[in-house]
């Protein structure tokens, strides 16, 4: 994050906002138009595509936190434009979402983080899939395998635990996940708050 960016942001005019999401509140600072997005919805999707039974799974000898030091993460660091807050019985979730653009494409990049330390981020590329054998190249590149059977889910799992998650979803969609204990406790988190009822989703 640039601090300077976000301060100067901050002493302009972020705007807040609340939402429910299935009986947990989430709180909101935007700067400009106010597009809020679902963490905790995010969150459960991760959950089950992680343990995907079809998704190709590689095994990595570079940990995701330093892969995403290289090629992976689009954009280095980036100011943000909206801020997620969930507060939990026993943790607390902030969520950071940055824009960018790069070779032409726009990148939307989640920052996910639990009690102050960062667990998680997820980047989409707007590309409609175009540039996902070049994310297959790049996580191949630090596995064991270059074997892929042309699932549009790739699972690269290192022995610390930390795991990324690549996929075609409409766009190119990259998870990786630095944290998975944290990110599980905050999962875990997510079931029990939450009332299992539809989504009410509105602002406050």
């Amino acid at each position: 994050m640039d601090v300077l960016n976000y301060l100067s942001k901050l002493a302009t005019g972020y705007h807040s906002k609340s939402i429910s999401i299935s009986g947990i509140d989430v709180k909101y600072k935007f700067y400009g138009k106010p597009v809020p997005f679902d963490p905790i919805g995010m969150l459960r999707e991760l959950q089950y595509k992680s343990q995907e039974p079809t998704a190709h799974r590689v095994e990595l000898y570079v940990p995701p936190r330093d892969m995403a030091d290289n090629k992976l993460i689009i954009g280095g660091k980036l100011s943000p434009v909206v801020i997620a807050d969930v507060k939990l019985d026993r943790c607390r979730i902030k969520v950071i979402r940055a824009v960018t653009t790069h070779n032409k494409l726009r990148y939307s990049r989640y920052e996910f983080f639990t009690n102050g330390r960062i667990m998680a981020v997820f980047q989409r590329a707007y590309d409609y899939g175009k540039s996902f054998d070049k994310l297959l190249t790049e996580i191949a590149s630090c596995s064991d395998t270059s074997d892929y059977n042309g699932t549009a889910l790739l699972k690269g799992v290192h022995t610390s635990g930390q795991y990324i998650l690549g996929e075609v979803f409409g766009h190119t969609q990259l998870w990786l996940v630095f944290n998975p204990e944290a990110l599980e406790a905050a999962q875990q988190q997510i079931l029990v708050t939450s009332n299992n009822t539809r989504d009410q989703k509105h602002f406050q």
